[in-house]
């Protein structure tokens, strides 16, 4: 069962949330820290996919400002 909407999917702070709140659950099931390594990869992702970007415009922020 999802608990977020799919639109908030791209607020990384949010989804440190989840994965805290889903990762205390199923720390006490069988495969627990298989769903704990899944998560911590999805929050993983979800950070790198806005830094890269940020790095991005950064880098070609500061090289337009060298012309």
């Amino acid at each position: 069962m999802q608990r977020y909407p799919s639109d908030a999917s791209g607020d990384y702070r949010y989804l440190i949330c989840i994965f805290i709140a889903e990762s205390m659950e199923n720390m006490v099931h069988p495969g627990g820290l298989l769903a704990l390594r899944l998560a911590l990869r999805a929050v993983a992702d979800a950070t790198l996919s806005f830094l890269v970007p940020a790095v991005i415009i950064t880098i070609l922020s500061a090289s337009s400002s060298l012309k």
